[in-house]
């Protein structure tokens, strides 16, 4: 299922440690639905690039 922002408010708290494995070496293409580009959304998706080394394309839609 999808979760909304309206029901469920994205909080995002950068991790201290290292990135999960599977976002720095499996994460290929990110489709992000409802993207609003709040400043929380907007931090997850700075994470997301700046520790995916595999990404190859970010659909924001």
């Amino acid at each position: 299922g999808h979760l909304k922002s309206e029901v469920f408010p994205l909080s995002f708290k950068q991790p201290n440690d290292i990135p999960p494995l599977c976002l720095s070496t499996k994460l290929e293409i990110l489709e992000w639905k409802e993207y609003r580009g709040t400043s929380e959304e907007n931090q997850v998706l700075r994470y997301i690039l700046a520790n995916s080394k595999c990404l190859r394309r970010v659909e924001t839609l």
